[in-house]
């Protein structure tokens, strides 16, 4: 529900909300290319299939710009609205119309007595909407183009050798000859017998030049769906959860320095307590005053938090507060604090099971950033500040403020020299190149602080 914004301090957070949420949205579309949209997204393959390539048969109803179809596999559990370009005297724009429909129906999606949008489908030159009919949907029988990430259990306890090998080959100076994530994540009897057995990328892969028109649609239409979002409420329907300032401030019992979890170059982490759930708030402040570089850096961890949240070993993205001069985020709990507190002067040493299984969690992350996503991105700035622990001390890997994609069809990215003294790679401090090798030259410094319990750097 809406807030009523009143007098001047209203409506200055009505300014900030606005302004915070349409950066967020717009973000999340430079990001993923539009694909991280807040409802599901279905290939046309997808929908060819369940509809028998829309056969007549299949077909439900008609009306003046669209045919609608019922699905081949749940006895018609679902409808593809399948849309057609209009030559009207009156301007009516067809990707304006579509957009406008999903931005409206998603919302009106809650009340039990409208149809409910389900997915959409933007490989098309006109995106295609899904919607419930009847029952409960089951997507199973649809080939399932969502993020799927399979990791075994850790186990098997490895010998500090072999551990040690890993993290040295991490840290070769040629980045050629390290080591990929995804390959160190595989590694048996070392970081706790832990192996991606099942990766499906999210976005179908595309070749030639059907790819190439199928990637324009998708942007095309992802961006429109998205603006038309924010356009249609204000950007009061981002796809995660908004919290009210007055809720932060009270779950942080207004942020008194006894609730600080951690503190970073940018901002401090604070412990809360929301509706009977114990929640984190990140509190950013400004750069120097740049409150618009600020803003980009914390628009850029929302698109890849919010990504990123479906690993386990990531520190979950719960939703944010826009009604602030810079949005606050918020995230699960970490229950066992940083892993600084584990590694620095006086903090308490880990048991070696404990050590392999945070290595392997990070491992994971990390390599699921760069394989698992929609793009290749790099994290640019892996040390144990940004890694946390829940109540089992599973690794929960954060801070994605300036994390970088790489550029499809290129090996790196350059993104200027940055990240922690002694954890940055050879190739970022001297020429500013990103790949996933330097990440993995970061991981290599991290995992020997992991197995020693002692800080690596001067």
């Amino acid at each position: 529900m809406l807030r009523r914004f009143k007098n001047s301090e209203c409506k200055t957070k009505e300014s900030f909300y606005l302004n915070n949420g349409a950066a967020l949205l717009e973000q999340m579309i430079i990001c993923f290319n539009g694909k991280c949209n807040p409802i599901r997204i279905y290939s046309e393959n997808d929908l060819k299939d369940a509809t028998i390539d829309f056969h007549d048969n299949r077909e439900l109803h008609r009306d003046w710009n669209y045919n609608l179809y019922k699905d081949d596999h749940g006895n018609g559990q679902f409808l593809v609205k399948k849309f057609k370009p209009i030559v009207d005297p009156f301007n009516y724009n067809s990707l304006q119309l579509i957009a406008e429909e999903a931005a409206i129906a998603l919302q009106m999606s809650k009340h039990k007595n409208v149809l409910k949008l389900l997915c959409c489908c933007l490989e098309t030159d006109l995106p295609m909407l899904c919607f419930k009919l009847k029952g409960d949907c089951s997507f199973d029988e649809l080939h399932d183009t969502c993020l799927k990430a399979n990791i075994l259990e850790d186990g098997n306890r490895g010998q500090l050798t072999e551990c040690a090998e890993v993290a040295l080959r991490c840290v070769i100076l040629n980045p050629y000859e390290r080591p990929s994530m995804k390959e160190v994540a595989q590694v048996k009897n070392t970081i706790g017998y832990f192996c991606f057995i099942d990766t499906v990328c999210t976005v179908t892969s595309f070749r030639n030049h059907k790819r190439k028109t199928k990637e324009k649609n998708f942007l095309k239409n992802g961006a429109a769906v998205l603006e038309q979002l924010i356009i249609s409420f204000n950007g009061n329907c981002n796809p995660i959860r908004m919290y009210s300032e007055e809720n932060l401030k009270k779950a942080t019992n207004n942020f008194h320095h006894d609730r600080v979890i951690h503190r970073d170059f940018n901002y401090t982490l604070y412990k809360g307590i929301h509706q009977g759930r114990y929640i984190s708030v990140k509190k950013l402040k400004p750069l120097l005053g740049l409150n618009c570089e600020s803003l980009g850096l914390i628009t850029n961890e929302v698109a890849v938090a919010s990504q990123m949240s479906k690993h386990k070993n990531a520190l979950k993205l719960l939703g944010c507060c826009i009604q602030t001069e810079l949005p606050m985020l918020v995230y699960e709990f970490p229950a066992n604090g940083n892993l600084s507190d584990h590694i620095e002067k006086n903090g308490w040493p880990l048991p070696w099971e404990t050590k392999l299984k945070i290595a392997s969690g990070i491992a994971s992350a990390v390599a699921y950033l760069h394989h698992g996503l929609s793009k290749t991105i790099i994290h640019r700035d892996i040390v144990y500040g940004h890694v946390f622990l829940d109540h089992d001390n599973v690794a929960k890997l954060s801070e994605f403020q300036t994390s970088v994609p790489i550029p499809a069809g290129e090996t790196h990215v350059v993104a200027g020299v940055f990240g922690t003294h002694g954890f940055a790679a050879p190739e970022v401090e001297k020429y500013g190149w990103h790949t996933e090798k330097s990440d993995v030259y970061g991981f290599g410094i991290l995992l020997c602080e992991i197995l020693t319990g002692k800080d690596m750097m001067p």
